[in-house]
């Protein structure tokens, strides 16, 4: 099978805002996060530079759930899937785009303090 190309992003940050949760045309759960990551990085004048970019992530079905249920502002995730941009035409006429990643793989990560309480009380606290 030839491929025409890969289109596939890996992001692993900290949930900006609250998941806002919709529900599609034909009934079903969707989420739309959006996900910090920052980079550090020492610049020509030896300068500390700090640079924090966001990603808007849409998950759909049972993944919509988990994040309905589990997911906060603050929470730390990885996220795997396809980006897609997809342009509308607003009430004034103006044309948007919005790229975002179409979530496919979901995975929770905790700190060493979340870990450190996990053993204490046996579920993850929220946050972490």
């Amino acid at each position: 099978m030839a491929t025409r190309g890969i289109n596939r992003a890996t992001v692993l940050g900290y949930l900006g805002r609250e998941p806002r949760i919709t529900i599609t045309g034909n009934g079903s759960l969707r989420a739309h996060i959006s996900i910090a990551t920052t980079e550090t990085w020492q610049d020509e004048t030896g300068e500390m530079v700090e640079r924090t970019d966001w990603h808007q992530i849409v998950a759909f079905g049972r993944f919509a759930e988990v994040i309905r249920d589990h997911c906060q502002k603050r929470t730390k995730l990885y996220v795997e899937g396809p980006m897609q941009t997809r342009q509308w035409v607003d009430g004034d006429g103006m044309k948007h785009f919005r790229t975002e990643i179409i979530a496919q793989n979901i995975q929770f990560v905790a700190n060493a303090a979340c870990l450190r309480q996990t053993k204490l009380k046996s579920r993850l606290p929220s946050g972490c």
